[in-house]
């Protein structure tokens, strides 16, 4: 009688174990590494359930090429859900797995459930992307074989779909213009940032500009040593900023100020001014002329984004005969944000949704004396706990640059899938629109990010359940340091990118490194709230630490308050001087136009209004514009002073 009990409760702890997902005893598993590099592997348990983060429950096991290795799987406990919490996480870097894996590591490994429902046996092999993929023997020998299948007849039927489209449409079905081209990853060691040639020689052309407007505000002839390197740096807030943007350049222009910016770096809605400017080829003052009077027409917009929808459609058909993913939501948008800011006031009448990044390389061809470098940012997901802040993204016509990630791209080639540094396939460059539904993706905002821009703190970020990072309208790319052993990023097969504004709203990192050699920043805020822009301010000088690069004394009410305030650094210290120029209310300019009034939501200066009309258009613009041209005697003093402190040096 005893021994059939001891059976039954024996054949009713297994049922409990198999319904229930639970482990009653700890054994040993078999995992196969089918790849030809060595892998490490450990076995892993949750912290708590909604977060990635994970500690290490035994040792790490290394895994030669083409072999076996064996892992005690851990014990759960009776009740837990083995699927939810325990995981193998596998690695082909020897540094990555630890004690203890946070969030935002852990998401970015690949693991494999193990649970007793799991099985046993597990294999680690490749995707076509180079990526550590593991599976489960059921996985492996019933589902993939069923959605392989099922996805090679989608992909097939698809793919005829596209290409006959194209044809129709009278498209060449070639994957890109670069399709002969291979592309080579420019790799930065340690991640110190340098220069790519193609910016050395620009910068070397836009040098003689530079100096003649310089010596003419300064009024006296310069050595070429004496000669500062001044950049530009905008914040984002949507209509807000890309209208105060218009402005500021146009009032630089007019007291020769824009002539002596070697570079101008945008976040957000200022990206969207400075893209309009350099694919249209068009002096400043021209372009602002032609967009200023056409803000209002949403309405109208709208309709030439649906009668976009064909070419729409050719977007999505080329990603699709190029093996691309795509973004509804972001492609879509970015269509509109091409007919809104490029229709009409570009070269490219015909197809302004066409258009792509690495374009702009003619304007600046042909017009180094019109352009300063220009810098588009956004922010890359899942790299704020690392680093205690997300890392960044720039955007140039010639290279996508991640400082963080170790690495640069050409800009025609983002978009490509990679593998240790060179590309693999050949697909059409990613349009200018979608480039700027990234940079100006606000509406992508996860929980934490609304949590820390509202001030309000829940728990610590490791605490946060894993729908807090999920990003409804996320856009990601292929991931071109995959394999990359020098890139913390080489595990990840797409980047996911957001708004840089989830960072810090002013895109500040790019104009810090220190092979750029920025003498003098000129810093314009459209936030238009004091409050705001104080901590922004702090942010800034705190970014700038966290670089290496030591900001004069800010004095955060003056930065707030004040039309145009410059920040000298003390003497001795290397560091450039910082001009500050927030959007404020400015009596001079009008007694009854007051911009922080028409701040709040349902006013029109809102960041989620897409609609100015001609006269709130000009008004705004006009503003930025006077405060700049008022503050001329600033900029001059601050350039007299750098140019002094260059000639000590010699």
């Amino acid at each position: 009688m005893g021994a059939h009990m001891n059976k039954f409760k024996l054949v009713i702890m297994l049922l409990v174990a198999v319904l229930f997902g639970t482990h009653i005893f700890a054994d040993t598993l078999t995992i196969y590494n089918q790849t030809n590099d060595t892998v490490y592997c450990a076995p892993y348990k949750k912290a708590r359930l909604g977060s990635q983060a994970a500690k290490l429950q035994s040792t790490i096991v290394t895994i030669a090429s083409q072999t076996a290795g064996n892992i005690e799987r851990p014990d759960s406990g009776f009740f837990e859900r083995i699927s939810t919490n325990r995981r193998l996480y596998c690695t082909r870097s020897s540094d990555v797995l630890k004690a203890s894996l946070n969030h935002d590591e852990a998401s970015n490994l690949m693991y494999i459930p193990i649970g007793t429902t799991d099985g046993s046996t597990f294999y680690i092999t490749i995707n076509e992307s180079g990526v550590l993929v593991g599976s489960t023997v059921f996985q492996r020998k019933i589902i993939n074989p069923i959605a392989e299948k099922g996805k090679d007849w989608y992909k097939t039927i698809m793919t005829a779909t596209a290409y006959t489209w194209l044809k129709v449409r009278g498209y060449s079905t070639k994957y890109s213009p670069f399709a002969k081209e291979s592309a080579h990853i420019r790799l930065l060691p340690g991640g110190v940032f340098r220069q790519g040639q193609e910016e050395k020689e620009f910068i070397a052309k836009r040098f003689v500009t530079t100096k003649k407007a310089i010596e003419k505000l300064l009024r006296e002839r310069l050595q070429d040593h004496e000669v500062p390197v001044v950049a530009l740096c905008c914040t984002g807030g949507g209509m807000r900023a890309a209208t105060g943007t218009l402005g500021s350049l146009r009032g630089a222009e007019k007291i020769g100020l824009l002539d002596a910016v070697s570079y101008m770096a945008t976040l957000s809605g200022s990206t969207w001014a400075l893209t309009a400017w350099v694919h249209s080829m068009l002096p400043i003052s021209e372009l602002a002329k032609r967009l200023l009077i056409r803000f209002h027409d949403n309405v109208g917009e709208m309709r030439k984004t649906v009668e976009s929808t064909p070419r729409f459609v050719d977007l999505i058909a080329k990603k699709i005969i190029s093996k691309e993913d795509f973004t509804p939501f972001i492609d879509f948008y970015g269509v509109y944000l091409s007919n809104k800011f490029l229709r009409n006031v570009t070269p490219l009448l015909a197809g302004v949704d066409q258009v792509g990044l690495h374009e702009q390389k003619v304007a600046l061809e042909q017009y180094p004396d019109r352009y300063p470098f220009p810098i588009y940012t956004s922010i890359i997901d899942n790299t704020s706990l690392v680093l205690k802040q997300y890392a960044w993204m720039e955007y140039t016509p010639y290279e996508v640059i991640t400082n963080y990630g170790r690495g640069a791209v050409p800009a025609w080639a983002l978009g490509r899938k990679f593998s240790n540094g060179l590309s693999t396939n050949n697909v059409f460059p990613l349009t200018t629109g979608f480039m700027m539904g990234i940079w100006g993706s606000a509406m992508s905002m996860s929980l934490k990010d609304a949590f820390k821009q509202s001030g309000f703190t829940l728990m610590p970020d490791e605490q946060l359940p894993e729908f807090a990072y999920n990003r409804l309208f996320g856009a990601s790319y292929p991931n071109f340091l995959v394999n990359l052993p020098e890139s913390p990023l080489g595990e990840r097969s797409d980047l996911t990118v957001a708004d840089g504004g989830y960072s810090c709203n002013m895109p500040i990192p790019p104009l810090l490194h220190k092979d750029r050699h920025i003498d003098m920043l000129v810093l314009f805020s459209y936030q238009c709230n004091q409050e705001s822009d104080v901590a922004l301010f702090r942010q800034v000088e705190e970014i700038a630490g966290s670089m290496g690069v030591t900001f004069p004394a800010i004095d955060y009410r003056r930065a707030s308050t004040d039309i145009c305030t410059a920040f000298y650094p003390r003497e001795g210290v290397n560091a450039p001087v910082v001009i500050i120029i927030p959007l404020v209310n400015y009596p001079a300019y009008s007694t009854t136009f007051n911009p922080v009034k028409e701040m709040p939501l349902g006013h029109y200066m809102n960041t989620l209004n897409f609609s100015y009309t001609p006269q709130q258009a000009q008004m705004l613009a006009g503003l930025t514009e006077r405060i700049v041209m008022d503050s001329k005697h600033t900029f001059e003093e601050a350039l007299r002073y750098v140019v002094n402190k260059k000639r000590k040096k010699i």
